[in-house]
């Protein structure tokens, strides 16, 4: 399954609560997905 992070994250934080092994904070608090699921950036990524 493709996953990624829309352009103008509010920092809501209902990614990160409802998956948080796959999203995560960023340094500004915006999500980004972990290491172990990114793609070519750290906003879209696949899990499997």
């Amino acid at each position: 399954m493709k996953v990624f992070i829309k352009e103008g994250c509010i920092k809501c934080g209902i990614c990160s609560n409802e998956c948080p092994e796959v999203f995560i904070p960023g340094p500004d608090e915006t999500a980004i997905i972990s290491e172990e699921y990114q793609g070519d950036n750290e906003l879209e990524g696949e899990i499997s």
